[in-house]
């Protein structure tokens, strides 16, 4: 059988650990499913992407090379992560609309991977949208919020499933390399020491006002259970920015991750806390898989969905929460995390397995 060929397109090279890990779990499950398959990756850093996943890389910005990829593919994912949407900006919609609509025009397949679709507000965007995601063959989707936005953008003439994100399957680094990190970030616990619990922040509109919530409840759990907080940057440097601002308002002392860590070490990392308080998806993604307790801050429509697949509720807003109501959230979760572990592992075997069940949807559309 010939080797089949396809192109990764997604937001890849930009140093965002969750994206990455997105593509660490899209590669870990295309390659269960088909171990020969001939995978090239736009990358806004080609070469860090090869030398991180053995995998074939373009720059995605080289029209020349995007073509000539698309040209060579049998087949064109598009995904993971909040691809279709327009709150980050035209442009990052508009591009990845373009790359799928080249393929199209090239006669490829074109499989959505587990994508969270919206918002996609302007009038011209959604009917740019609907037009581009009309033309794919299958669209999967990480959960139903982003089904019911294809509804309302008239998304039909594709078949559509909705499973998981793919980092519910992703496995985390090995328990020895996880203990290798926290001794190297002064981090290993004993027995009398109190409960770990991560913050994973990113730049928002009105920090000064947000960024004090988050330092007082950081305080809070300082305060009230002895906790040690661990700033835990995904994306660099705008992250660790964001986490040294608002350290810099607790009145307790915190310390922020040293290290930058593959996903898989991340996803170990966050495995041995006792409660993370997010507002990246993925950080908050990671927990979950780890059946670690945590405090959910939406600043986007997307970490409600994901929460509500795990059996969480928000903590609140960025916009509109107090710092009365985020400390009570976060100290009813430190307080009930053994309920809280309990109540998510009842969900992750269902939700590894949607996860995966994206890329053997993958497949069977590349084969038929």
């Amino acid at each position: 059988m010939t080797t089949k060929k396809v192109v990764i397109s997604g937001y890849i090279g930009f140093r965002n650990s969750g994206d990455e890990a997105v593509l660490m779990a899209i590669l870990q499950d295309l390659r269960s499913v088909a171990p020969d398959l001939d995978i090239t990756v736009l990358s806004r850093r080609p070469e860090e992407t090869t030398a991180a996943y053995g995998v074939h890389s373009v720059d995605r910005f080289s029209p020349r090379a995007v073509l000539k990829a698309l040209r060579a593919c049998d087949m064109l994912i598009s995904g993971g992560g909040s691809l279709v949407q327009d709150v980050t900006s035209n442009r990052s919609l508009f591009y990845y609309l373009a790359i799928i609509w080249l393929a199209r025009w090239l006669r490829r397949k074109v499989f959505v991977y587990a994508n969270g679709v919206g918002p996609v507000r302007r009038t011209l965007n959604r009917l740019l949208t609907s037009r581009v995601l009309n033309q794919v063959d299958f669209i999967t989707l990480r959960d139903q919020a982003s089904a019911s936005e294809l509804e309302r953008l008239k998304v039909r003439r594709p078949r559509i499933a909705v499973t998981a994100d793919p980092v519910f399957g992703l496995r985390p680094a090995p328990a020895e390399r996880i203990d290798e990190i926290l001794r190297a970030e002064g981090l290993e616990s004993s027995p009398s020491d109190g409960p770990l619990v991560g913050i994973s922040v990113r730049r928002w509109e009105e920090m000064e006002r947000w960024g004090r919530v988050v330092a007082a409840a950081a305080d809070n759990l300082v305060e009230k259970h002895g906790a040690r907080i661990i700033f835990i940057p995904m994306e660099f440097p705008g992250d660790v920015e964001v986490s040294q601002w608002i350290a810099g308002r607790m009145r307790r002392q915190a310390r922020i991750l040293a290290g930058r860590y593959a996903s898989t070490e991340y996803l170990g990392l966050v495995g041995r806390l006792d409660l993370l308080l997010g507002m990246r998806l993925h950080s908050l993604i990671f927990a979950a898989r780890q059946g670690v307790p945590l405090v959910g801050l939406e600043y986007d429509p997307k970490v409600r969905g994901v929460l509500h697949a795990i059996g969480r509720r928000v903590a609140g807003h960025i916009d509109t929460i107090s710092s009365q109501a985020l400390v009570a959230a976060s100290n009813t979760a430190l307080a009930g995390r053994e309920e809280a572990r309990q109540g998510i592992a009842a969900r992750l075997d269902n939700l590894e397995r949607l996860a995966r069940q994206n890329a053997s949807l993958a497949i069977e559309l590349l084969r038929g």
